[in-house]
């Protein structure tokens, strides 16, 4: 289902603010929302998660198949990640095989939820490579901004949801963490 676009924006905005490869929103767009959010003063009493996705052993995805496969499995978590979101989720490529979920008004049980709905779907659906099946995997990490306070800022939230990612590649990859 494609995402939709405000009226009265432009082509050349949506491109600004779009992967072109994969089709969510880019870094660019990332820290144009979160300092949205900021301006607008995030409530302390709303949760908000941030999820972090890696692609588990994409380099030897990459190197065994070749960067056109890796682009077809970006596409596909990309994809499966859109169908798997709320409306007004925040879905976006970070770089290389990492994607973030930004999910305003949800707490952590049910990002959680998501999470591993997100994850098995991946895992159900591998992609056919020259009539080989290629398995994808994702490790994801949740980081949550509670009512305690305890993440006071959104760099931080980030680096709270990367160590919640390595915290899963660390415990076997294939898995959702959170801190």
């Amino acid at each position: 289902m494609p995402r939709r676009v405000p009226s009265g924006i432009s082509a050349a905005a949506i491109q600004a603010y779009t992967d072109e490869l994969t089709k969510p929103r880019n870094r660019r767009a990332l820290w144009e929302k979160l300092s949205d959010f900021e301006k607008a003063g995030h409530p302390w009493y709303l949760p908000l998660q941030v999820m972090r996705f890696d692609v588990d052993k994409f380099k030897p995805i990459n190197d065994t198949f070749g960067h056109e496969v890796g682009d077809r499995v970006l596409a596909h978590v990309a994809r499966t990640m859109e169908a798997h979101t709320r409306e007004g989720d925040f879905v976006v490529r970070y770089g290389g095989d990492e994607f973030l979920v930004v999910m305003p008004n949800c707490d952590l049980e049910s990002a959680t939820r998501r999470a591993e709905g997100i994850r098995e779907n991946v895992v159900s659906s591998p992609l056919t490579v020259d009539g080989k099946v290629l398995g994808v995997t994702l490790s994801i990490g949740i980081a949550d901004w509670d009512s305690r306070g305890t993440v006071p800022n959104f760099s931080d939230l980030l680096r709270a949801a990367d160590k919640a990612m390595y915290l899963s590649k660390k415990n076997g990859r294939n898995r959702v963490s959170s801190l």
